[in-house]
């Protein structure tokens, strides 16, 4: 017989009907469910045979074998709609990297089961499988690191978290107490101290203009490799040094580059820039024009083309570069750590810090829209010390 569970609701009442659709082959029983949304305004027992008698329909086609609802749907035809609700609120990375996780190691494993029949043990026993070598969807080697598999969960209890929003299910087979995730030591952040920030802008003024100004603008400033590659000539003031952070750059595998909003919110932001940076960025507008003169360049980093620079590109080229003065290996990114490692020690407040950088995560970034300009001038001032030290007064 189904079970009816009455709710009181913003818009009126609805019942949850569950029924019993038999036993798989290890014995556990399988429940099919859905939710009814009654006429508004019906009450009492009018309300009770109507729930009652949509409980008998539903039942009915559960035990028939003719249940279409939502709840009966295998993950494979969720996890589709699922993707095509999260567009438009996810970024165009977060779609990839989730549209990855899904087709790559959720649905090879749990499409084929209905919405209503997964259960916590089927969860585990898929996180579980994680650790073996063979669940890798990709061209590595060994176990997946502890941080992927923690992404994929939070992927799939994304995934039934929307199932239950839309009541296709009363509770998510997604629970924390019954999966053992595995544990994932603290990343140790890569910076460039003092002294290695200034041997490698000494190394850099033996290379190209653009690339010394995208990676002394890179250390100076802590924006995001995106977020240079995104940066237009009218978003740079050459007489105040204010530069505009509004807009990032992207690139999927496969696809052309193209350009979205900041990371968050609080990425958008005003920076300033020291002078010599200045006065480099200037020489290299110049060569700029001279070198493509029909593009009339809009972006400020350019490719060999005169179209907008590569994120792959300026990874190779990084990487060239540090093995070529025999400087330590780090990611790019690094660059933008040793920023914010660099204003600490100085003396700069984490609110300054983050003001710098665009964090969203830290709680003091309250005060950035009003004291970012002047914690900005002082950052660069700071950093501009060290520039000319390195660059034994100019450049």
């Amino acid at each position: 017989m189904a079970s009816i569970t009455y709710r009181n609701g913003k818009k009126g009442v609805t019942a949850r009907i569950r029924v019993s659709a038999g036993y798989d082959a290890e014995g556990r029983q399988l429940v099919c469910s859905t939710t009814c949304h009654p006429p508004a305004g019906l009450t009492g027992e009018a309300l009770r045979r109507f729930v009652e008698e949509a409980a008998e329909r539903y039942e009915r086609s559960v035990l028939s074998g003719t249940n279409a609802g939502p709840a009966a749907q295998t993950l494979t035809e969720f996890c589709r709609f699922y993707l095509d609700n999260r567009q438009g609120h996810l970024s165009a990375t977060t779609m990839h990297a989730y549209e990855q996780v899904i087709e790559g190691h959720i649905l090879p494993r749990l499409g084929h089961l209905r919405l209503c029949d997964v259960q916590p043990r089927d969860v585990r026993l898929f996180v579980d499988s994680l650790a073996d070598p063979s669940a890798r969807c990709d061209d590595g080697e060994g176990r997946l690191k502890p941080r992927t598999v923690h992404k994929i969960y939070s992927v799939l209890r994304s995934v039934f978290a929307l199932a239950v929003d839309l009541d296709l299910l009363e509770s998510s087979p997604c629970r924390p107490d019954k999966v053992r995730l595995p544990h994932i030591d603290e990343p140790q952040v890569q910076f460039y101290s003092v002294r290695e920030a200034e041997k490698l802008l000494c190394c850099l003024a033996s290379e190209p203009l653009k690339w010394r100004c995208l990676v002394t603008a890179a250390l100076f400033t802590g924006m995001r490799r995106g977020e240079l590659l995104a940066l237009r000539w009218d978003d740079i003031d050459m007489k105040t040094g204010a530069v505009r952070v509004t807009k990032s750059q992207y690139k999927l595998a496969g696809q052309e580059s193209r350009i979205k909003a900041t990371k968050t919110p609080k990425s958008v932001r005003t920076l300033y820039l020291p002078s010599q940076l200045i006065d480099l960025l200037q020489q290299w507008r110049d060569e700029q024009s001279r070198r493509f003169p029909a593009q009339g360049c809009a972006v400020v980093f350019t490719g060999r083309d005169g179209g907008p620079m590569s994120p792959d590109s300026v990874t190779t080229t990084w990487r060239m570069f540090l093995k070529k003065y025999g400087l330590p290996h780090r990611k790019l990114h690094a660059l933008r750590h040793s920023t914010a490692t660099l204003l600490l020690s100085a003396g700069f407040s984490l609110a300054d810090v983050s003001a710098q950088l665009g964090h969203s995560n830290l709680k003091t970034t309250a005060i950035y829209t009003h004291a970012l300009s002047d914690c900005s001038k002082r950052a660069s001032r700071a950093m501009e010390k060290m520039f000319l030290r390195s660059a034994g007064g100019g450049v």
